[in-house]
């Protein structure tokens, strides 16, 4: 697991270890609503897994996160209903894996209504918002447990997310899902 499948386009030296380098953005997007309760301390479990992984790779990543809610439920002023975290110096990002972990482990499955979700729009609102590394490979994965709206509200169809992945050169995007449902595939 050292490669990661990122292009050697990315492909940096960096002049304080005389070494090669790769160079990938990758970001989180999490479904946070509440029908995601039960499993979503086993997914954060995971991905800090994965993070570790990454921090002892030889790529250079900068980590992401995006929790979820239905944009199509009505506001709860205590709930976020889509957001892309700030880390240490107002960045979207950060190479510092106990200041992401931190957050990861801080989130609530709470809020939104019945299955579909704002998967669409979070996907857009993640590349739209980021302020990703132009230079860098960009990978986003989601987590869901239910299948997208048709419409959504920051992007109208998939046809429209299609456009804003092109247009931010997203490189990867990998979904994990409930394959138990066959109406979410």
């Amino acid at each position: 697991m050292d490669d990661f499948s990122i292009s050697e386009d990315t492909i940096v030296t960096t002049s304080q270890t005389a070494r090669t380098l790769r160079r990938a953005d990758v970001v989180f997007l999490l479904d946070c609503t509440g029908t995601m309760k039960t499993i979503l301390r086993a997914i954060t479990s995971a991905i800090t897994e994965v993070v570790e992984v990454y921090s002892n790779s030889k790529v250079q990543i900068r980590l992401g996160l995006v929790e979820y809610r239905d944009l199509n439920e009505q506001a709860d002023a205590n709930i976020n209903r889509m957001h892309f975290h700030s880390f240490q110096g107002k960045t979207n990002f950060t190479r510092d894996i106990e200041e992401y972990t931190n957050v990861l482990q801080n989130l609530k499955a709470q809020g939104g209504g019945p299955p579909p979700e704002s998967t669409y729009d979070a996907l857009a609102y993640a590349c739209k918002e980021g302020d990703w590394d132009e230079k860098a490979d960009k990978i986003l994965v989601l987590f869901s447990d239910a299948i997208p709206y048709r419409f959504g509200e920051i992007v109208e169809n998939i046809c429209a997310l299609c456009g804003v992945l092109q247009e931010k050169k997203i490189d990867q995007l990998h979904f994990v899902i409930d394959r138990g449902n066959d109406k979410v595939l």
